[in-house]
């Protein structure tokens, strides 16, 4: 199954028309499309009553992928697991829509297999779900291996660093793309042209899960990028 959304629900103004009138934002959301990214999860946790309340006011097939704290990515670097059972913990109190988790890891680090291969391991004795790695450093290029075995999918980000990150790697039955907008990042608004290119890429893939995830929301971009995508995948 396809999956469309957007980091975080807001919803622009210039866009409130599209969608139904009453209901908090993430209801309203949660109307046109199947998935958001949780962001706020990056800085801080939030309340497991918190979690739960967006759980509910989501239609059953609606989904949530977290980001994993930058305390275990950006801080420890992946060299330390503690508190991460807790934190899964936590986020496990989106119920069985939790659907992915996000690791996002700093441009500055570097592929070191043992270090990878201790903390990834860790986190799949505590989550079973899918997960998704945002590597941003070259040398991850040589990864793919150790995340098939882990079953963990690599992102395929716009715009791309380098080659290798420009299309989706690791784990083959998911996959998860991140558009964070080019040529100005989280700003700019995709063409046409390009998400009929992005249209006929996820389309080939034969994983059995794809999540694509619009990042250009600081002009309200997202949404709309979103929306069109959905169109062209014919998705209701």
């Amino acid at each position: 199954m396809t999956y469309i959304g957007t980091a975080g629900w807001s919803i622009p103004k210039v866009y409130a028309h599209l969608f139904p009138s009453e209901g908090t934002h993430l209801e309203r959301y949660a109307k046109k499309f199947t998935i958001t990214e949780i962001n706020r999860t990056f800085y801080r946790l939030p309340r497991a009553s918190t979690l739960q309340k967006w759980s509910e006011q989501t239609p059953p097939s609606f989904k949530f992928s977290a980001k994993l704290n930058r305390s275990f990515t950006h801080f420890h670097k992946l060299q330390s697991t503690q508190g991460l059972e807790e934190h899964i913990e936590t986020l496990k109190n989106l119920g069985s829509k939790f659907f992915a988790l996000l690791v996002q890891l700093p441009p500055s680090l570097e592929f070191n297999e043992n270090v990878a291969k201790s903390f990834f391991e860790k986190l799949r004795e505590i989550f079973s779900g899918y997960i998704a790695l945002e590597a941003r450093h070259e040398s991850w290029k040589k990864s793919d291996k150790l995340l098939k075995e882990l079953q963990i999918a690599r992102v395929a980000s716009d715009p791309p660093k380098f080659v290798f990150d420009s299309e989706p790697g690791g784990y083959e039955e998911f996959a998860y793309f991140r558009l964070h907008g080019s040529p100005k990042i989280y700003y700019s608004e995709y063409t046409k042209g390009f998400l009929q290119n992005l249209a006929d890429r996820v389309k080939a893939l034969r994983a059995t899960d794809k999540v694509v995830i619009f990042d250009n929301t600081a002009s309200g971009a997202a949404i709309k990028n979103a929306l069109e995508l959905k169109k062209l995948l014919d998705l209701k």
